[in-house]
């Protein structure tokens, strides 16, 4: 009996000698979760730009420059290709019946529709527009872009007008902008310059405010947060609250890949694969 209380008071002083260290551990499991997102599946290809409608389908420009539409579950719906015209840049699917490509080399953008099927092209060069790295669709079916030469956002449409145009944004910042993404979403326009931070515009393309984060090479809007890549983990953050949370990845995926997210859908272009994951 005596050894036995012992060897009970031993082990309890083992454990009450190890609890900081069990609950470090835990502490680290529950910072750090496995995430939930499974994968379906993995289909070899080679992708520049990733693009997603809010019905779950997937658009991969190649590195060839062909398009390539899939559904969220990776059974392929469809191809475009356009090699006369360069390698395209840039593909909006707000609108998943409606999708906008643009070829920067001939300043022509290409507007397919939901079979990759070509309904229209035309020239930004009718609008007098030499330079232009960053362009989406506008709500009400225009174009927004940002034209480098006058250092302006404007709002076109497709009979070679410009319907607005926002002040001179060199008065606003020192240095030239140089964007990379332009996306409108509800009632606000936002552009990337990875210099200066993403910059936010009204509806009627005047400059609003900037949010000093810097270096983005990619970013999306969805259900009014920003996603973006911040030291190796993707983040949403709350464009109303600025509130952060991170988002928890499979631990393959990191800011060197292409990644969108749409409702229970995670789709992520690595190196040579398009893998389709579900939550």
């Amino acid at each position: 009996m005596h050894k036995t209380i012992i060897k009970l008071a031993s082990f309890c002083c083992l454990l009450f000698a190890m609890l900081p260290v069990l609950l470090l551990a835990q502490e680290e499991v529950d910072q750090y979760p496995k995430s939930s997102y499974k994968l379906l599946q993995s289909v070899k290809v080679k992708v520049n730009h990733l693009s997603t409608d809010n019905l779950q389908n997937v658009f991969a420009i190649t590195k060839s420059g062909e398009v390539i539409k899939y559904n969220s579950s990776g059974k392929e719906l469809g191809r475009y290709n356009e090699f006369s015209l360069g390698m395209p840049s840039h593909l909006d699917a707000t609108n998943p019946f409606q999708i906008l490509l643009f070829y920067p080399d001939f300043m022509t953008v290409v507007t397919l529709n939901s079979t990759l099927n070509k309904i229209a092209a035309y020239e930004l060069f009718d609008l007098d527009l030499n330079y232009v790295n960053a362009l989406s669709f506008s709500n009400d079916g225009n174009i927004w872009l940002y034209d480098a030469t006058t250092f302006q956002v404007k709002k076109v449409d497709r009979n070679s007008r410009v319907l607005l145009t926002s002040q001179n944004l060199t008065f606003e910042f020192e240095d030239a902008l140089n964007p990379n993404i332009l996306v409108q979403r509800e009632n606000s326009l936002f552009m990337n310059d990875p210099e200066q931070g993403i910059l936010f515009f009204d509806l009627y393309g005047q400059y609003d405010r900037r949010l000093p984060i810097t270096g983005l090479t990619d970013f999306q809007v969805l259900d009014n947060r920003l996603l973006f890549f911040e030291e190796d983990k993707l983040v949403a953050m709350d464009l109303i609250s600025k509130f952060v949370e991170r988002i928890d990845l499979p631990s393959d995926v990191g800011p060197e890949d292409l990644v969108r997210l749409e409702k229970s859908r995670l789709f992520v272009a690595k190196e040579k694969t398009l893998d389709f994951y579900s939550y």
